[in-house]
Parts: C-alpha cells; structure tokens; sequence
C-alpha cells in the first residue's frame, strides 16, 4: 500500500505604501501660465492615467513641465495637461 502525503505551503507578505502629499506652503505655480503643478504620480490619479502617458506629453513636449533641484522630480502645469490630453477635472479650484 502507498502513502500520499499532501505538503501545503502557506506565505504572508506585509507591504507598506507610504503616499506622500505636496504640502500646500510648497505649491508650485507654472512659470508659464500660472497654474498649479503636481507630481507626474499625483497627476496620473488625478486623471485617471497612467504615468507613462503624462511622460509621453513631456517627452512631446505638449505640456509646460519644471524639474525641481532637490530629488529631481519633474512637476507639471495641470492646466497644460488637461489641454494637450483633451481630459476634463471634475474640480477646477485646483488650477
């Protein structure tokens, strides 16, 4: 007679996000135009895109965009976005 023997392996994995927000004394306007800039992150959830799509418009060049010194992220004019993606925000108090 042959004995089977059923191994089962459970594993449990913690993971962490940690989202930060641009604090609002550090709100940046377009030199351009004078809206307000985000994060290439903040502005894909914002839009409902993919980040990729928003570095597509600034390797284009559609859209008005500013690195900063310090870590270099790249921030960019929300008005500009809306415009050269043809997408609409829900809440415009925030250009």
């Amino acid at each position: 007679m042959e004995i089977k023997r059923k191994i089962e392996f459970f594993t449990s994995t913690n993971r962490r996000f940690v989202v930060t927000q641009q604090p609002v004394e550090q709100r940046v306007n377009c030199p351009s135009c004078g809206n307000g800039m985000l994060a290439a992150d903040h502005l894909a959830k914002m839009f409902k895109v993919s980040q990729r799509s928003v570095f597509k418009c600034i390797e284009a060049g559609a859209v008005h965009f500013t690195e900063l010194v310090e870590g270099g992220a790249a921030l960019i004019c929300i008005a500009s976005f809306a415009n050269a993606s043809g997408l609409q925000l829900d809440d415009e108090s925030i250009l």
